[in-house]
């Protein structure tokens, strides 16, 4: 029955593209079934997150803007075949269903209020490639109760915890040794 639903979904997703004209790719994910990737112009659509991207000098990507009803999301650590190596400033800001964000290890930067007003996030581990956290990037996160830093991070501006009001204890990881305050 399900092989039967795919053939069937995968058929009218052809025709509908067919009519319509717009270009789209499609693939399978152990999370789900049938995800659409690539709604438009520097957009990118997986489930229902819509992320808005600039492609830097680079060829790499940084996040610019995203638009999710999700509580848990994983940030794509490539589109279109590009690395996603930084979340902008702004990203996901005011994001306020988020409660647990899963940052990929090809980012290396955190922007300026990338998850500032993020209410309900509660937990965010920062990956090893990240070397740099943005001015007030966890502001007003009053949910937050927990941080994992590690080593890599040689920077961390002003107000990134401003108004974390749950923050029980940032964790620091400098040459495996973890600090706690």
């Amino acid at each position: 029955m399900k092989k039967k639903m795919k053939i069937l979904t995968a058929g009218m997703l052809a025709a509908v593209m067919t009519l319509s004209n717009i270009p789209m790719e499609i693939g399978i994910q152990k999370n789900r079934d049938v995800q659409v990737y690539a709604a438009g112009e520097n957009e990118y659509v997986v489930g229902n997150t819509t992320y808005t991207y600039d492609v830097l000098e680079d060829g790499t990507i940084s996040i610019k803007d995203c638009n999710t009803s999700d509580t848990i999301l994983e940030i794509p650590g490539e589109i279109s075949g590009k690395k996603v190596t930084s979340i902008g400033d702004s990203a996901f800001e005011g994001c306020s269903s988020l409660i647990e964000i899963k940052i990929p290890s090809s980012v290396t930067s955190i922007g300026d209020s990338a998850f500032r007003d993020c209410s309900s996030l509660t937990e965010i581990k920062i990956p090893s490639s990240v070397t740099s956290i943005g001015d007030s990037a966890f502001r007003d996160c009053s949910s937050l109760t927990e941080i994992e830093i590690p080593s890599s991070v040689t920077s961390i501006w002003g107000s990134t915890f401003w108004g974390c009001s749950s923050l029980i204890g940032i964790e620091v990881d400098n040459n495996n040794k973890t600090y706690a305050s």
